[in-house]
């Protein structure tokens, strides 16, 4: 017989939150500035910057573009896990701005790195990021109370961009740079991220 699923509700996403909380400044990135320096091809930088842009890009709108999800909470544990998700958003940047400033050694303010991520990612992610989710936002802080309002911004937030494209976007460049032994400060942080956006997947999915 086939167990039944068992979906996490948000009482149980906020408990695993305060048992998983994880410090950007903690990630050792000694070996990657080496390898960037001496071991990466140009198409390995290229899969890098890629992946670099992605981060920022999601994390910049997600950070700003989420009061509409919290105002829309329908009990008070949603209404605690909820801004939990929003929280894990500046780490994502912080992460992803350590990592240019010390190993690329491209200092700059996540301002200026979301730019420049922003000009190598094109039309593409703004359809997604610009478009869509803000629509969707928007509708949902106007309405809060709407269920299919909230049902719109799940969809795109939890489901499609953090599910489909961040997912797909995690196992391929961790994979592809565990299997080649290089970069295991980026790994390390991309996993750290990756275990926020299980809880804010498990979240969307219930």
């Amino acid at each position: 017989m086939t167990a039944a699923a068992h979906l996490h509700d948000a009482q149980e996403l906020y408990r695993h939150w305060e048992h998983e909380q994880w410090n950007t400044w903690s990630i050792h990135l000694a070996v990657d500035r080496d390898q960037w320096q001496s071991a990466l091809s140009d198409e390995d930088n290229g899969l890098v910057y890629s992946a670099l842009s992605s981060l920022m890009v999601a994390g910049e709108w997600i950070t700003t573009k989420f009061a509409g999800l919290v105002m829309a909470a329908e009990s008070e544990e949603e209404g605690s896990f909820s801004p939990t998700s929003r929280s894990t958003r500046p780490g994502t940047c912080s992460s992803t701005r350590g990592f240019q400033n010390e190993v690329i050694d491209a200092p700059a303010t996540i301002a200026a790195h979301v730019a420049r991520s922003r000009e190598q990612l094109g039309e593409s992610f703004a359809v997604i990021f610009d478009y869509a989710l803000v629509a969707a936002h928007e509708r949902l802080a106007a309405s809060p109370a709407d269920p299919l309002a909230k049902v719109d911004f799940v969809t795109i937030y939890h489901l499609v961009i953090e599910r489909t494209l961040g997912l797909t976007a995690f196992e391929f460049i961790t994979h592809y740079l565990t299997n080649n032994e290089l970069l295991p400060g980026f790994v390390d942080g991309c996993s750290h991220i990756h275990h926020d956006e299980q809880r804010h997947i498990g979240y969307g999915v219930w």
